[in-house]
């Protein structure tokens, strides 16, 4: 099934949204806990597993995501 929307580890959330519904490219984004009024950096991450094996939305990916 889809990954929890809260790594217990780090207090990443994240959220799939669905970009273009004729296509089904869709995004997962990833918000870390927020602590105060600071601003955070914005990292973007193409999967480059030509999606023969896996896809951008696999445990492995997403686990991944959350250690940056």
């Amino acid at each position: 099934g889809p990954p929890s929307n809260d790594h217990h580890a780090t207090g990443i959330s994240s959220k799939d949204v669905l970009i273009n519904p004729a296509t089904g490219l869709s995004a997962r984004i990833y918000l870390p806990p927020l602590s105060g009024n600071h601003r955070s950096p914005l990292l973007v991450y193409f999967h480059g597993g030509g999606f023969c094996i896996e896809s951008a939305f696999s445990p492995l990916y997403h686990n991944y995501i959350n250690s940056l």
